[in-house]
């Protein structure tokens, strides 16, 4: 169904949906959600994307979307975007494909940071388009191209790691006490690093070419200070390799 509202018969409404600029064009989906369009004004566009978008599980969010985001058990991932930004205009289309794939296991979502700013400023975003995995309270960015099976890749990997977060116990248990012929690479990070950030996606890609030759561990200094710190770890990243037939207190 094709409709037209009046924004000046029903302010409440179009402020409801956050319509400050007209002429706005949304795709009603089932469930309750919807979905602005950000490309041209024309009919063969607009049609083209109610087609491709009309049982996509892609919803813009709101504020009040937002504290189910950390505290429900399905894993959401955001957009954080810009419709004035090129990247984040061919990042979208991308983002919904991979929503179709992986609708009943990720919820998607986009934030419009342009009409949501104080969300945005909360959730830390400083550049856009800005991607964020949300698994409960733990947040994962994403730094990979702006590509369909890249981002598939990437919760792939955060929701099935192949990298093992090391604390201060298994830190001593299994890198301190090790095998004698195991051999183990370390990555001590801090989140807001952005070299770290850069660096976790080739991180997780690495556990994966190593499998069966080394175990391939991550550190956390911001949760784990006392240990990065025990370790002489002051700059980030910080990688070690803790080769075979030496003690777990032996790296290069």
């Amino acid at each position: 169904n094709v409709g037209r509202f009046d924004c000046s018969s029903s302010t409440d409404t179009c402020t409801n949906l956050y319509i400050f600029k007209k002429p706005a064009f949304i795709l009603f989906k089932q469930g309750g959600h919807y979905e602005f369009y950000y490309g041209r004004h024309t009919s063969n566009d607009i049609a083209g994307f109610v087609r491709d978008n009309a049982f996509s599980p892609l919803r813009a969010l709101t504020p009040s979307d937002f504290p189910s985001v950390t505290t429900d058990s399905k894993p959401f991932i955001i957009d954080f975007f810009s419709p004035f930004c090129p990247p984040c205009m061919h990042l979208l289309p991308e983002f919904r494909k991979a929503s179709k794939r992986l609708t009943d296991k990720v919820s998607f979502g986009t934030v419009d940071c342009t009409i949501h700013q104080p969300l945005c400023q909360q959730s830390g975003i400083n550049s856009y388009p800005t991607t964020i995995l949300y698994n409960q309270s733990v947040q994962h960015n994403f730094h990979g191209q702006h590509q369909e099976q890249a981002i598939i890749n990437f919760i792939d990997d955060i929701l099935h790691p192949t990298v093992i977060t090391l604390d201060s116990d298994l830190y001593t248990k299994l890198v301190e006490n090790k095998n004698s012929n195991d051999m183990w690479l370390i990555d001590f990070f801090m989140p807001w690093c952005f070299p770290c950030q850069q660096l976790s996606g080739e991180w997780r890609t690495l556990s994966k070419l190593l499998k069966g030759i080394a175990h391939v561990a991550q550190v956390d200094c911001t949760v784990q200070s006392q240990l990065c710190q025990k370790q002489g770890v002051y700059s980030y990243p910080t990688i070690r390799l803790y080769p075979p037939n030496v003690d777990g207190h032996t790296f290069m």
